[in-house]
């Protein structure tokens, strides 16, 4: 996972978030009030809200963001992030610990992980179970 989080206070609008996201080049960032993450603003989000209504700009993030908020735990095991993912259709997952966000976990960061233990990850799953799983011939 990704340990630092941008985060924007539900109160501003989704031009300060798109501002952040700019200047950190990132695809996401974590909407709070008093500091307890409540929710999500997505390059996804950002194209829905613009595409409904260029004013949506001036929305204060809490009218704008993704929610309820899907979050993990940090005692989760990426098997269960991928099924939270996949089922819940996100590219980003905070893990939350306590109520405190901890860090973020990203396709991206998945996709790192595997190809740096893809021997490791072939040899798990057997090379015919992958060529089955892919429908290669």
């Amino acid at each position: 996972m990704t340990r630092t989080v941008k985060t924007i206070e539900g109160r501003k609008l989704v031009e300060d978030s798109i501002k952040l996201m700019k200047e950190n080049d990132i695809g996401c960032v974590v909407v709070t009030e008093k500091e307890v993450p409540v929710g999500i603003f997505t390059e996804r989000d950002l194209l829905r809200r613009v595409a409904e209504d260029p004013n949506n700009l001036r929305l204060a993030m809490r009218d704008a963001m993704s929610k309820p908020l899907k979050t993990i735990l940090p005692a989760a095991t990426v098997w269960d992030a991928i099924e939270v993912m996949n089922n819940d259709k996100i590219r980003h997952l905070p893990v939350v610990d306590k109520g405190k966000l901890i860090g973020i976990l990203s396709q991206r960061d998945l996709l790192r992980l595997f190809f740096s233990h893809k021997t490791l990850l072939l040899a798990a799953i057997g090379l015919e179970e992958m060529r089955r799983f892919m429908k290669v011939e």
